[in-house]
């Protein structure tokens, strides 16, 4: 009997590329005697004069539009957890997603969803709809499955009907987890602090344990009652 081969997201390919891409330029860097260090200090002395309000506020507006979201979460505790503390810098974290959910469900639902549907009703097709009972469900594997990317999943979302309230506590709940942990994380890696950087690592390496089973136990309970 002959196995398949396993699939391989274009998501997970991107963001691969992306890595590979970025340990590319980063050995060239070092290879001209570019002191990537001082550059990195640069950098995050550009975004502390910027401010909290503006680093926050930017958070809550550019990912509806496509940007990665996870250097805003690298460089965050870094940047402001001495003048914030961390908890603040999670907290403000935390309010800027629940401002960019609600704008990208905003956004799909009101804004695309009716030329969506105008380009679906001169073919076959139409929206898919989720059903009540199974939100839920859909949402949850929609944010933990790797592969779509953070404002795509949100656009997925608004347009297939669910509710408003599942969208965001899932939402919330899904990356409160995973950014946080990314957060903890970023700012052991920037300061140079190898403890407290592994018990980051340690904390995201969990979270993304907990997503994937969360996923996993999700999936066999649908096929069980398909």
């Amino acid at each position: 009997m002959s196995s398949s081969p396993a699939k391989v997201s274009v998501g997970l390919l991107v963001k691969l590329g992306l890595v590979a891409v970025a340990g590319v330029v980063l050995v060239a860097l070092l290879l001209r005697g570019v002191d990537v260090r001082g550059l990195i200090d640069r950098v995050f002395a550009f975004v502390r004069e910027a401010g909290p309000w503006a680093f926050f506020g930017s958070m809550a507006v550019f990912p509806a539009f496509g940007f990665p979201i996870s250097p805003y979460y690298l460089t965050a505790g870094e940047a402001f957890a001495a003048q914030m503390t961390m908890p603040g810098v999670l907290a403000a974290a935390l309010l800027a997603n629940a401002v960019h959910f609600s704008f990208s469900f905003w956004l799909a639902h009101r804004a695309l969803r009716p030329a969506v549907e105008w380009v679906l009703s001169r073919t076959k097709y139409r929206v898919p709809q989720v059903r009540p009972e199974n939100e839920t469900s859909v949402a949850v594997l929609m944010r933990v499955t790797p592969g779509p990317p953070l404002f795509l999943q949100s656009y997925l979302l608004g347009l297939s009907g669910v509710r408003f309230r599942t969208y965001m506590w899932v939402s919330l709940a899904a990356q409160g987890l995973m950014g946080s942990a990314f957060i903890v994380f970023g700012k052991a890696l920037m300061s140079g602090k190898g403890g407290l950087a592994f018990l980051g690592l340690m904390v995201l390496v969990v979270a993304v344990a907990a997503v994937q089973l969360v996923r996993k136990r999700l999936a066999r309970r649908d096929a069980g009652a398909a």
